[in-house]
């Protein structure tokens, strides 16, 4: 007990001592909550989100320590095998040093491709970050042998086995105890990094969703919290490693021999092995009892390229009121968000169906992917620029030659459209997250919206906004358009037909009565609140429903609306192709 307190309390009172100052700090200069909150609004947030938090947790503790484990075993068995050749160790040890490079944020979307949502593209993004320093500490290791001790080896014909299990390995164990720490920091690290991209929401969000979605919520308390926990997760893999090594080392190296770091190891051992073994059932539950039904009715995905909102509501309607079961359907909704690779997982067959914008079917068909529409939600773009009510700009043209600084996504077509036809030579265009914040703060800033919600939110807090809807200068195509592969559209046209009867029938319903719907939408997405939805759900109606749909139904599409989609976009080089509207649309 008393080399415990001996250890414990230096951190500890560090601790307690920064914790103060940074309370102390908020409370005299009373920082905007949404800025920087004080310990005590983050230690609320930990009470009051207790639930949410401990299951989330769970989620990225599971996720972490499985890609530890595959990034430690995989980074001794690539170290050991590079230490026997050198040849191996010349050609691969540089390519090697890629996976400490590789910028993770732009490879996440590739891994949910790969290996769909949720643990296997977690993992991997975990296992990539935290692979080198045990694959380098390995290899140095082995490298660094007592040359005599090797002789000796020699001497008694021991091979190469023999002599990586009775020598190799136990004198490279410090090093490689050193790599797992490091690994263990960057697990957590890569799990969240890959969280933001490939977690699921609602009860299956991990910690890296949590906080995506408190950022779009101006929940910097929740963002903190979240942090905090994750940073837990990152200490008790950290004292696992650590008490791994005063077990393997404790009899003859310096690094196991202290009392203090003995009592502290095990104490995080002993908490990480019982929080890690009690959150694995909770991070697999909805792999259990999935299959239930299944044989009774046909399971799609459908993956939205956006985060639950009124813009979806007859999606939610559907299952609301029965119009997927009443066909056979059992539909599994994936919430999207900013930059998700939504036309690639579909073409990729990471889930059958999917959200995207026409233009994107265009550019993902000239890549190769066979994709087409069948069910186009919004017949007029919702698409704009939203910028400060006190802004003078009043007109996308106004805007794009001004010095004004823009948040979009990146690489939409609608900025190269606006780009060719005002010129690059103004507005300072920077990524789109998502979040509101500095839009708030910055009466100069413009920010890409949805006229249905970023500027109802803005209305909501009292900030006047006005948008600039992109449709106006001339470029409109169809948004929020289901699509399919061809090939499921060939092999299973019953399927693809019950889908659109059942989206035509629920928009009819949301339409209608909104307000029926909205109250689970916005359970499943906090950030916007209920009214905020209604409102949306006022302003979007005229998108979705116009004269065309009227005459033609809900949902459907006019052909030379794609031709000239397909002109603009080969216009603006983003497309080589020449494709019918009978092949972009059903």
């Amino acid at each position: 007990m008393k080399a415990l307190l001996r250890a414990a309390l230096p951190p500890v009172t560090i601790v307690m001592a920064l914790l103060l100052l940074w309370e102390g700090a908020v409370r005299l200069f009373q920082p905007a909550a949404y800025l920087l909150p004080g310990p005590i609004d983050v230690v609320r947030a930990l009470v009051g989100d207790a639930e949410r938090l401990l299951s989330a947790t769970g989620r990225t503790a599971l996720s972490a320590l499985l890609g530890f484990l595959f990034a430690g075993v995989g980074g001794v068995v690539l170290g050991t095998v590079l230490s026997m050749s050198r040849f191996l160790e010349r050609g691969f040890y540089p390519l090697a040093t890629l996976f400490q490079m590789v910028p993770l944020v732009a490879l996440a979307p590739l891994l949910v491709i790969w290996f769909h949502y949720g643990l296997g593209a977690t993992i991997a993004a975990s296992a990539i970050v935290a692979i080198f320093p045990v694959l380098a500490n390995t290899l140095d290791g082995l490298r660094s042998v007592d040359p005599g001790l090797r002789e000796l080896f020699s001497m008694a014909r021991a091979g190469r086995v023999v002599t990586w299990w009775k020598l190799g390995l136990p004198a490279s164990t410090p090093q490689i105890i050193t790599g797992l720490r490091i690994a263990a920091g960057l697990a957590v690290i890569g799990t969240i990094v890959g969280e933001f991209v490939s977690g699921y929401a609602g009860r299956q969000a991990p910690l890296g969703v949590v906080i995506l979605s408190a950022m779009r919520e101006n929940r910097a308390d929740l963002v903190f919290a979240s942090i905090a926990l994750s940073s837990l997760v990152g200490l008790m893999l950290f004292g696992m490693v650590g008490f791994g090594g005063w077990l393997f080392l404790r009899r003859w190296h310096a690094s196991g021999n202290s009392a203090e770091g003995r009592v502290v190891r095990a104490v995080v051992w002993l908490l990480a092995v019982g929080v890690v073994l009690s959150l694995v059932s909770g991070g697999c539950e909805r792999r259990s009892g999935s299959d239930a039904g299944s044989s009774e009715r046909t399971r799609v995905t459908l993956q939205l390229n956006w985060v639950p909102e009124p813009e979806f509501g007859g999606i939610y309607a559907a299952q609301a009121i029965g119009a997927f079961d009443a066909r056979g359907l059992e539909v599994e909704i994936i919430k999207g968000g900013a930059g998700t690779a939504t036309p690639q997982l579909i073409a990729s067959g990471a889930c059958d169906f999917g959200v995207v914008s026409a233009d994107q079917i265009l550019q993902i068909r000239e890549q190769g992917g066979d994709l087409v529409a069948i069910y186009a939600i919004f017949q007029q773009s919702p698409v704009g620029i939203m910028v400060h009510e006190a802004n003078p700009i009043t007109s996308i043209r106004e805007l794009w030659t001004s010095r004004s600084t823009v948040a979009v996504e990146p690489g939409l077509p609608y900025v190269a459209y606006l780009n060719r036809r005002y010129g690059e030579g103004g507005v300072t265009l920077v990524p789109y997250g998502g979040a509101l914040a500095l839009f708030a703060r910055d009466p100069a800033f413009a920010q890409q919206c949805f006229i249905s919600a970023e500027p109802v939110q803005m209305q909501l807090q009292g900030v006047p906004v006005r948008v600039l809807p992109v449709a106006e200068s001339g470029y409109d195509p169809y948004t929020a358009v289901i699509a399919v592969r061809r090939s499921t559209l060939e092999r299973r046209p019953e399927v693809v037909e019950k889908m659109v009867d059942a989206l035509r029938e629920a928009w009819r319903a949301y339409l209608d009565d909104p307000a029926r719907f909205n109250p689970a939408i916005a359970a499943l997405n906090p950030a916007m609140s209920l009214e905020a939805m209604n409102i949306a759900a006022e302003r979007e109606h005229p998108l979705i429903e116009t004269e065309w749909t009227r005459e033609h139904g809900l949902g459907s599409m006019d052909p030379e609306r794609w031709r000239e989609l397909a002109a603009q976009m080969r216009e603006l080089g983003l497309i080589r192709g020449t494709y019918e509207p009978a092949t972009l649309m059903r």
